[in-house]
């Protein structure tokens, strides 16, 4: 796929996408989402290895193994927890956000159901509607075409466990 073709599929200009694929931009989170999204992947695709790919029975990952993406713009790290399940049904990511660190400038949708699970932390979660700060322990789902963000605004890291349906769905 050209450049121009991939920036006329994810909506951005070809300079960016340029930019992207020669590592002189770090995109965020949401921006990462999009390219893949016009791609036909997932952001967990990223992380994808052949020689795992297509296998048909349990897949570990241990903790010192599996890829992961660093957003310089997101101040993120993104680590797959399902490397090489991309024929899966759920795409599980665990992501990192440094202080300061934010998903994207605005809330953008996705088209997949997402389940997040705070594992460290405090983040908020901004909606069209409104914020809710999240702590340790607590849980949203988040419907297919929910526009969202989120952003760690306290003054240490935070993970977030997100699991999101690899299917594509269509809001109402």
């Amino acid at each position: 796929m050209s450049v121009r073709a991939l920036a006329r599929l994810s909506g951005f200009s070809p300079s960016f996408i340029s930019q992207v694929e020669n590592g002189q931009a770090s995109p965020s989170i949401a921006s990462l989402e999009k390219i893949a999204s016009a791609l036909g992947m997932t952001l967990g695709s990223f992380f994808s290895s052949p020689d795992t790919a297509g296998q048909q029975h349990a897949r570990i990952v241990r903790g010192q193994d599996g890829g992961h993406l660093t957003s310089d713009w997101s101040l993120a790290t993104i680590r797959n927890l399902g490397q090489g399940a991309e024929h899966g049904t759920l795409e599980s990511l665990l992501i990192e956000l440094q202080v300061g660190g934010r998903s994207g400038h605005e809330p953008d949708p996705r088209g997949v159901e997402t389940f997040a699970f705070v594992v460290e932390g405090r983040l908020q979660l901004h909606l069209i509607d409104g914020q809710q700060t999240l702590n340790v322990g607590d849980a949203v789902t988040l419907a297919p075409g929910l526009a969202h963000r989120w952003t760690n605004e306290s003054n240490r890291s935070a993970r977030l466990l997100m699991i999101s349906s690899r299917q594509l769905l269509v809001a109402n």
